[in-house]
């Protein structure tokens, strides 16, 4: 594995995420016969961690399990051989084109992970995986999301009106 092919599909991961997240995962897995119920081949990746970054800031890291769901020919060793590719891939992703929730601090967009753990599975193991999945999400520390303080207006009773009968405020 050329280490050039890896940071290209980070740089193309982060240009066409919305892309390929409005893309169907399962568009191009191949039509199961009726009948014929092949074993689900799965590769678990344990615990990766990549960070929640909100204005060019590292405000926490969330520790992600995923899934890959295999097509029939790859055999799950010869994935599993490449997990290290694939968390290396990820968390440069990660930090490139964060998958920061813009309203939550201790976790991170599903979808967005997914649709790079696709483009990764390309350049990696082409038309090996049909589908990513994340399966658990667990923040470092759960931290309070973005907070929008407000100023009271000292002017203004604590109703909302300016204190006068008409609502016109007098000036003296």
């Amino acid at each position: 594995m050329r280490r050039r092919d890896l940071i290209a599909a980070g740089t193309a991961v982060a240009l066409s995420a919305p892309v390929i997240a409005a893309t169907p995962a399962l568009a191009s897995a191949p039509k199961k016969e009726e009948g014929a119920e092949p074993a689900d081949k799965t590769v678990s990746i344990r615990a990766v961690g990549l960070p929640v970054i909100v204005e060019g800031r590292i405000r926490n890291y969330v520790f992600v399990n995923l899934k890959l769901h295999l097509a029939p020919e790859p055999k799950v060793e010869d994935i599993q051989n490449k997990e290290a590719f694939f968390r290396d891939a990820l968390v440069r992703t990660g930090h490139g084109a964060p998958f920061t929730l813009p309203d939550d601090w201790n976790k991170l967009s599903d979808n967005k992970i997914n649709a790079a753990l696709m483009a990764i599975a390309e350049v990696v193991v082409p038309h090996a995986i049909i589908k990513a999945e994340v399966t658990n999400q667990i923040p470092r520390r759960r931290v309070s999301g973005p907070v929008i303080e407000t100023v009271p207006d000292p002017y203004l009773t604590p109703d909302g009106s300016d204190g006068s009968a008409d609502g016109v405020a007098s000036t003296l």
